[in-house]
């Protein structure tokens, strides 16, 4: 777990990450807080959403989920996050995964993946 938390703090310091600012922006419009519930989809479950009436958009019902976690040396504590300076703790996959455990992941590197359509902040129920 250390090495995994060691690379995502690297991401986080690679200022080429995200590759396409605009991108990124169309991916991500909402503004982040400290421990917000976000979740994100790819274009695979978008079109699975297409093909299976009465499916949930994956927007509502994103099929990843995890919470945001702001790192410890940057700065202030804000109550807006920039994508450089947090990282996300994932702890929901899809259903077909098998043995899921929390999986430690930079926002930069979710952003400049290009399977990923759209990262929601996820509302309390």
């Amino acid at each position: 777990m250390i090495d995994d938390i060691k690379k995502v703090i690297e991401e986080i310091r690679d200022f080429n990450l995200p590759k396409d600012i605009d991108k990124a922006i169309k991916k991500c419009p909402d503004i982040l807080t400290p421990c917000s519930r976000i979740g994100w989809y790819s274009k695979d479950d978008l079109d699975f959403h297409k093909t299976e009436p009465g499916m949930p958009h994956p927007r509502e019902e994103p099929p990843y989920q995890g919470y945001l976690v702001q790192l410890h040396d940057c700065g202030d504590v804000s109550d807006n996050l920039e994508w450089d300076q947090c990282m996300v703790v994932m702890d929901t996959y899809p259903v077909e995964k098998c043995n899921c455990e929390p999986t430690w992941i930079s926002l930069v590197s979710l952003l400049d993946n290009d399977d990923c359509i759209e990262i929601v902040v996820l509302k309390k129920k």
